[in-house]
């Protein structure tokens, strides 16, 4: 019987941030796909999972809960490690954690590399998060037989300053469920009057406050298009997620902002999508991405793009968004402007939109990601 173990502990985290959705989805739809008649899976988590869209404790034949519990910190690198020394599978997957200290010599070990914005800002980080992300991912390139990707962007990033061979990188992209932006109007109508918003008058940011996600430069470009528009426009900039480093800077923007940015933290998926649908696009300018899965949330939202000019953002939106350069605050009060004032480019964006969302799907992911597991 071939074993593969998956660690899946991040399941357990209240707020679920794009690499938890990725192992949430992406769970969902490798449990869809028929396993092998010599293959089992093993989950390893500290605890058993609650809910997460889906029964967890429901699993389909020859997939069980791996509970490997501690009342010591180090979960990863100490439980999970004597887990691995004891009990070994064939295959060790890691899709949204760090390699575990310890992994057994005959085991082959594949993980997902999210990004490496770190390399490329390495300001945007506090000291000690900068020195794990780089301890991480050297640890899992040394110990990785192969490596997993969300985007050719991030492939290449880990052959330019690592030297990873392409043959152990397979480029994999992420997707969405499209069905949870299958909301009616009235639906969408009773999340906006909770949050005190009107459809059709705001741009909406989905995604950490933080200094490499550009939310600053947005902010200020945004306040220079409510100058040149004028008193008394009803048009605000809401942006939605949690303060990261860097917050200092974002929120002194704030002060200067006024009463038409709003700030909501963090915001549970199903609000978050009408959130996206009640709006007039998404604004995501951020400096690096390894993906930019909000870009595709927003083309099943059915609603317009405005990205940052960065490799990824080009590789998820293809040709169905407008893109500026992420230092061009100038450029992005122009694309508010011709968002708002040019109805024809809106539902250009929205056609391509929904056409380049057909190339992603949770099936497609999962069954390469398969490939990647049985290859190994």
């Amino acid at each position: 019987m071939k074993t593969y173990g998956i660690v899946c502990d991040a399941l357990n985290l209240a707020h679920k941030t794009g690499v938890e959705r990725y192992l949430t989805s992406l769970l969902t739809a490798m449990m869809a796909q028929p396993l092998l008649p010599d293959e089992q899976v093993l989950l390893y988590v500290s605890r058993i999972p609650e809910g997460s869209g889906r029964e967890w404790g429901i699993l389909p034949n020859h997939w069980s809960w791996r509970v490997i519990s501690s009342p010591l910190p180090g979960w990863t690198h100490l439980r999970l490690s004597w887990e691995q020394f004891r009990h070994p599978p064939q295959v060790l997957f890691i899709p949204a954690h760090e390699v575990p200290l310890y992994t057994y010599s005959k085991t082959r070990v594949v993980t997902t590399i999210h990004d490496v914005a770190f390399k490329y800002f390495p300001a945007a980080y506090e000291p000690v998060v900068l020195r794990r992300q780089a301890w991480a991912v050297q640890h899992a390139i040394r110990y990785a037989k192969k490596i997993i990707t969300v985007s050719e962007t991030t492939k290449h990033d880990l052959e330019q300053f690592w030297h990873v061979s392409f043959d152990r990188l397979r480029a994999i992209p992420l997707a969405v469920d499209a069905s949870q932006f299958a909301l009616d109007q009235a639906a969408v109508d009773a999340t906006l009057l909770r949050y005190r918003l009107s459809a059709g008058k705001y741009f909406f940011y989905l995604g950490r406050l933080e200094s490499k996600k550009n939310v600053a430069t947005l902010i200020r470009a945004f306040v220079e298009f409510k100058r040149q528009l004028g008193i008394g426009s009803p048009i605000q900039l809401v942006l939605a997620g949690k303060f990261g480093y860097g917050a200092e800077a974002i929120k002194y923007e704030l002060s200067q902002a006024g009463a038409d940015v709003h700030v909501l933290g963090f915001v549970p998926d199903v609000d978050a999508a009408a959130l996206l649908k009640g709006s007039l696009a998404l604004c995501y300018p951020s400096l690096y991405e390894g993906f930019g899965l909000p870009i595709l949330e927003a083309f099943a939202a059915g609603i317009p793009v405005l990205a940052s000019d960065i490799p990824s953002s080009h590789e998820v939106a293809g040709n169905a968004a407008i893109f500026v350069h992420p230092d061009d605050t100038p450029g992005f009060v122009r694309a508010l402007q011709t968002l708002v004032h040019e109805p024809s480019t809106r539902a250009d964006l929205i056609a391509r939109g929904t056409i380049r969302l057909a190339d992603f799907s949770w099936a497609k992911t999962a069954a390469k990601t398969w490939e990647v597991l049985r290859s190994v």
